[in-house]
């Protein structure tokens, strides 16, 4: 789905088809008369052929490997993507999964849903705080890298092991570990 803005966008200079529920056979019949394609589908051989104006793939994602870049090159079709575009949600959701694992939210939850609560059962474990806590980043690309920036933040201190030991000096601090040490020294894992 593209959001209405970006839909106008399009709209204003091209006619806009919606393949979201399209059978493979209903996609390769509208590939037929496409200059562009932008969307997440497999793309094959078998749809290029079936696509003789098509000028251009963009996948609204990071990776491309759904799309048979070799066949579009030999056929002059630019293949783009997006890098980075989900750097930002995947370090959100990575910090939401730490901060629900030391909290017990799951635990909390089921416990308040449950009504155990009212009925004076006995309360679960305390939760525990992250300040403070160690945190292991193994793999410090973007979204390591990302990841251990909100964490800073929240006060925790981060390591880190890449099997690229040269990261830019851009990165938030922390000090490198190889990995056996990383899994002894830190509080929480991210991969």
């Amino acid at each position: 789905l593209i959001e209405q803005e970006y839909r106008k966008r399009l709209t204003d200079v091209a006619d806009v088809i919606d393949l979201i529920d399209a059978t493979d056979q209903e996609f390769i019949l509208s590939l037929g008369s496409a200059d562009a394609f932008l969307g997440y589908h497999i793309i094959n051989e078998g749809h290029l052929k079936a696509a003789p104006s098509l000028k251009v793939i963009a996948t609204p994602s990071v990776g491309y490997d759904s799309i048979d870049v070799v066949a579009a090159t030999r056929r002059k079709i630019a293949v783009c993507n997006t890098p980075g575009v989900l750097t930002g949600a995947v370090a959100d959701l990575t910090v939401a999964l730490i901060i629900m694992l030391s909290r017990r939210l799951l635990q909390y939850e089921t416990y308040v849903r449950n009504g155990s609560w009212s009925e004076k059962k006995p309360s679960l474990q305390l939760a525990n705080d992250i300040a403070g806590k160690t945190l292991g980043v193994i793999g410090f690309g973007r979204i390591g890298q990302e990841v251990a920036r909100r964490m800073v933040h929240m006060n925790m201190n981060v390591i880190w092991y890449d099997k690229f030991t040269d990261i830019p000096q851009t990165t938030p601090t922390g000090p490198y570990r190889p990995l056996d040490r990383l899994l002894t020294d830190a509080d929480f894992v991210t991969i």
